[in-house]
């Protein structure tokens, strides 16, 4: 009975210790064994999503508010929450869930709201959490040929916690899609969105997009996440495709070579004959 009203629950990042919400209150469990919390505390919601993102810090989430606790070395609450100033979910909110991912070594929060259709973006400033506000220079920069520079820091991102939002502009329609997106972050912080907008909808919901890795042969290095182009090839033909093979000598052709060659066009067959997974075209949502 005690686990059925768990409403949330995170380990702390070493993995020693628990945090488990019922309700309202959050207990801390540490790995001795023992079945009883060695500390609780409660918040002023009923906690619907938990993140243990810092040594002594949680994120917790539930009726449309955002609460940042910071906990003493003997794991008891440090004074009270700390509400974070974001954008209000309303009387009746389409979504009360929540992400929230950190950058440890940017120190920022990034927080997706299922009632709000951007993210946001917090940092401690002595002891307090605060939004960070994005400038039309450094914020949302558009797609550009030369955003490797601005690419040393990433955090990949889900935007389920958007799924199922009414369309309100045509609400004949159905809901929005969930949608893919990656949002890198640099250093002094600047922000880019790598995505593709619902034109057809007329918002700024983004919608399904493919993303592949390419490498870069001019130097060495780790690849760039760079959008697949519409209608791109990709997958192994792709590679094979993109390959220079001008200056591989000619083997001499073995018999099991041939035998190989026949099971991987038996292969190419089977594979062709599976449906393709779908993620949608610019301006489509996914299947």
């Amino acid at each position: 009975t005690l686990a059925a009203s768990v409403m949330a629950a995170a380990f702390d990042p070493n993995g020693k210790y628990l945090a488990a919400a019922f309700s309202s209150e959050i207990h801390i469990f540490r790995d001795t064994g023992s079945q009883k919390a060695a500390t609780k505390f409660r918040v002023p919601v009923e906690v619907n999503n938990i993140v243990w993102f810092q040594s002594y810090t949680l994120f917790v989430s539930g009726e449309g508010k955002c609460y940042i606790c910071s906990l003493q070395s003997d794991f008891t609450l440090r004074g009270q929450p700390q509400e974070l100033d974001v954008p209000s979910a309303g009387d009746q909110p389409e979504s009360v869930k929540t992400t929230a991912i950190y950058d440890p070594r940017l120190k920022i929060l990034a927080l997706g709201l299922g009632w709000e259709m951007r993210i946001i973006f917090c940092k401690e400033a002595a002891g307090v959490w605060k939004s960070i506000e994005f400038d039309d220079e450094d914020g949302c920069l558009p797609m550009t040929e030369d955003y490797e520079q601005y690419y040393p820091f990433c955090i990949n991102w889900d935007f389920s916690c958007c799924a199922g939002i009414p369309n309100v502009d045509n609400p004949m329609e159905e809901p929005y899609a969930p949608s893919p997106l990656l949002c890198c972050l640099t250093e002094p912080p600047s922000l880019i969105f790598f995505s593709w907008y619902d034109t057809a909808a007329q918002s700024p919901h983004p919608s399904v997009y493919q993303f592949k890795l390419q490498q870069d042969t001019a130097t060495p290095g780790p690849s760039s996440a760079t959008p697949a182009a519409s209608g791109a090839a990709s997958g192994p033909a792709a590679a094979a495709s993109n390959t220079d093979t001008s200056s591989t000598p000619q083997q001499s052709q073995e018999p099991f070579e041939d035998a190989d060659a026949d099971a991987q066009k038996a292969l190419d067959k089977d594979l062709s004959a599976l449906p393709a997974f779908a993620t949608g075209a610019p301006g489509q949502p996914a299947a």
